[in-house]
């Protein structure tokens, strides 16, 4: 888990703690160029866990995406496909 603060405004490195919340983005993998988004149980319950999947122009559109997603919804770097 990432524990630097890179958004601190130039205040000290403050550690970013990151929950596991219900209901959260949990991964993102692309193939050619479909995109799809792995999202946790909104209940806790693994039976109503959601993907949701859809197409970019490109490959490199879809990897752009993924990996500004990622980025945003703070996941791990292993957990979405990159650029």
């Amino acid at each position: 888990m990432d524990t630097t603060n890179t958004h601190n405004n130039g205040q000290e490195n403050r550690p970013v703690i990151q929950l596991n919340q219900p209901g959260q983005v949990v991964a993102i993998s692309v193939c050619d160029n479909m995109i799809t988004v792995w999202v946790d149980s909104p209940t806790g319950d693994s039976s109503d866990s959601h993907l949701f999947t859809f197409p970019a122009r490109t490959n490199a559109q879809a990897l752009r995406i993924s990996e500004m997603w990622g980025k945003t919804w703070g996941l791990d770097p292993q957990f979405y496909a990159k650029a």
